[in-house]
């Protein structure tokens, strides 16, 4: 019998928790704000695209170097770069032709992706993503999008954007690859160069530093937009304010 109050004040106890948990249970969205919570994320997407994709192509915003347009595979054509004629000539200008078709590609990239991929783009969980960490939408963007934008820019790339950059690439490679081989054929191992053929494409390593570096933008601004979301006279924007 003297167990009695201790098992009644266990039975209140494990009520008053049940209850507790209930009553924290997250209220069921309406449809109306699941759907005004997506645009909300769409909107964070284009604010963040267009300010990254901006610091790329606007003048003076960005200019790659031999490390961000160069293949590692192709590093010793840099390397010998000085030892052969004709070389620094042809680099530099492949450079600058690079540059100026990425530049061309990235300022139409927010377009594209607002008329072709976010109107039609899934986002199942928006709130999740609002009320997530600081780069939760860019994280969101780049596994979902970043396949298609990939390829979208790299399709630009290697046609009319890209067809200079690309001509002045083969002919990099075609006055190397002659003077490689006659310097080996004429010295053999007491000779610098080696012989060795270097044929890469120089498109894939382009778009991925292109993209590594538009992503890490885009987690920038999405950072800076959520800290300055309070300020916003947008509502989709102030959704992001934390309670």
């Amino acid at each position: 019998m003297k167990c009695r109050p201790l098992l009644w004040f266990l039975c209140l106890l494990m009520i008053g928790l049940v209850l507790s948990c209930r009553s924290t249970d997250p209220i069921a969205k309406t449809p109306e704000e699941i759907a005004f919570a997506r645009e909300a994320v769409l909107v964070m997407m284009e604010e963040t695209l267009v300010a990254a994709s901006g610091n790329i192509s606007r003048p003076g915003g960005w200019t790659g170097t031999t490390a961000d347009l160069v293949p590692s595979q192709a590093a010793v054509i840099v390397q010998r770069a000085q030892s052969v004629p004709g070389i620094p000539r042809l680099l530099s200008r492949y450079l600058g032709q690079m540059n100026e078709a990425v530049v061309r590609s990235v300022e139409l990239l927010p377009e594209y992706l607002q008329k072709t991929v976010f109107p039609s783009l899934a986002i199942p969980d928006p709130f999740s993503l609002i009320e997530g960490e600081d780069d939760a939408v860019t994280r969101y963007f780049a596994s979902i999008v970043y396949p298609t934008v990939e390829t979208w820019l790299e399709s630009r790339l290697r046609g009319e954007e890209g067809k200079f950059a690309l001509e002045s690439w083969r002919e990099l490679l075609r006055t190397y690859h002659t003077y490689n081989r006659s310097q080996f054929l004429m010295r053999g191992t007491e000779s610098m160069f080696d012989g060795v053929e270097v044929n890469i494409d120089p498109i894939r390593s382009v778009v991925v530093t292109v993209l590594r570096l538009l992503l890490e933008d885009m987690r920038t601004q999405e950072a800076l937009v959520r800290t300055m979301a309070p300020a916003y006279d947008n509502p989709l924007i102030t959704l992001y304010v934390r309670p």
